[in-house]
């Protein structure tokens, strides 16, 4: 089996992932405070974070490293002065970030080895063979850094506990946006407008959910970013809207009901998350058919982005999941209509899964009992909602 390889490699500049360049830091520089702090360079901010979150390796016990293994944790609920001092939010190229720190799948608590910290690397060193990470020295004196074969990790594991900074993006998109070409959504708001109260819309609604197959399940993280998108029609000009309120991270938000409710955040598989309410995903109707298009964030969350077709109007998917008949066809087509390009902040592609996309639900179509739908990749499970709609306002921030 290939070993894990640990290269210590002294050097001066600071750690990032471009550049491959191992560190020896004597004092790491602290921050301007907490709160939110603007900056041009999200890497080599957090870069500096996980020097210093490494230089006080006391703060990391048992119970917060399973906590992290979960879900992230934010930087301000850690008993440490760095964390204190550090920005809880940051703000980059107009977006908003929440700092919070994860704990590495893959490795272990407990073992004499120090603690690694190292800024996350399925977001900001994904093409990279090696991450660079941070530990203190055995004399407790200065910072060093190694770089650590993501391969080897994955295969091996970890012997020593590994926390990565990283970021939950709190930039939320606008229901104005998401649902801007909506069919279903006009005839909605046209039979509000015309009713007089007693008009009632009924909505594909989630109920728990369970994934089978992890996008960022490799060496070094683990921790999925997961998020759904909505298509309207079964036509070759029908599209998902490459934009999406539904992002499952932790936050009460506005569902397409209007409703305030909870959106787990959906980060283990073969893990059942189970709703604290039903999330109303999108209106139905017998006129136009939707489907639900589940995907993995790696770039910005509530925006679908590949390196490929870096801003896709429209992506148009056929012979998916077809509700009906509860058959799953054979392969699956994408078609992009490129809108100019836009480049991502971090360097990997979103990723759809690859049986995830389920199609043809209908207001007569879907029951009113919760039902469960296995796609291989996920396990859904769905109900149709019955609510009055509501006229939405952009999301206010969280």
């Amino acid at each position: 089996m290939k070993s894990l390889h640990l290269l210590l490699v002294a050097g001066l500049a600071l750690a990032g992932c471009q550049n491959g360049s191992d560190l020896l830091v004597n004092s790491p520089g602290k921050n301007a405070g907490a709160g939110l702090q603007k900056t041009a360079n999200l890497e080599a901010t957090l870069q500096e974070l996980a020097q210093q979150l490494a230089q006080e390796p006391s703060w990391l016990n048992a119970r917060l490293f399973e906590e992290m293994k979960r879900a992230p944790v934010p930087i301000a609920r850690l008993p440490i002065a760095a964390a204190n001092a550090a920005p809880s939010r940051l703000e980059s190229e107009g977006r908003i970030y929440d700092v919070t720190v994860e704990a590495c799948l893959n490795s272990k608590f407990g073992s004499a080895e120090p603690l690694r910290v190292a800024v996350d690397p399925e977001r900001f060193c994904a093409d990279e063979a090696a991450a660079p990470a941070y530990f203190l020295d055995r004399n407790q004196s200065r910072v060093m850094s190694e770089r650590i074969d993501k391969a080897a990790a994955e295969q091996k594991g970890l012997t020593f506990p590994l926390v990565l900074v990283t970021l939950q993006d709190r930039t939320e998109t606008s229901f104005q946006e998401m649902s801007a070409g909506s069919k279903i959504f006009r005839e909605a708001q046209t039979s509000l407008s015309q009713s007089s109260g007693s008009f009632a819309a009924d909505y594909l609604a989630i109920t728990k959910l369970r994934l089978h197959t992890a996008h960022d399940g490799g060496g070094l993280s683990g921790l999925e970013e997961f998020e759904l998108y909505v298509k309207e029609g079964n036509g070759p000009t029908d599209y998902v809207l490459p934009v999406t309120i539904h992002v499952f991270n932790g936050v009460r938000r506005l569902d397409a009901a209007g409703r305030r409710v909870l959106y787990p955040d959906i980060n283990l598989i073969d893990t059942t998350y189970v709703f604290e309410q039903p999330i109303a995903l999108w209106p139905l109707s017998n006129a136009t058919p939707i489907s639900i298009v589940p995907l993995e964030d790696d770039c910005i969350a509530g925006q679908d982005r590949n390196a490929v077709y870096p801003n896709p109007y429209m992506k148009t998917y056929t012979q998916e999941y077809h509700r009906p008949s509860n058959s799953m066809l054979s392969g699956r087509i994408q078609g992009y209509d490129l809108a100019g390009p836009k480049t991502c902040l971090f360097s990997s592609n979103d990723d759809t899964y690859d049986r995830g996309t389920f199609s043809d639900w209908t207001a007569s179509s879907t029951p009113e009992q919760e039902i469960s739908i296995d796609l291989g990749d996920l396990q859904i499970w769905v109900k149709k909602l019955t609510l009055l709609p509501r006229v939405h306002k952009p999301l206010s921030e969280e």
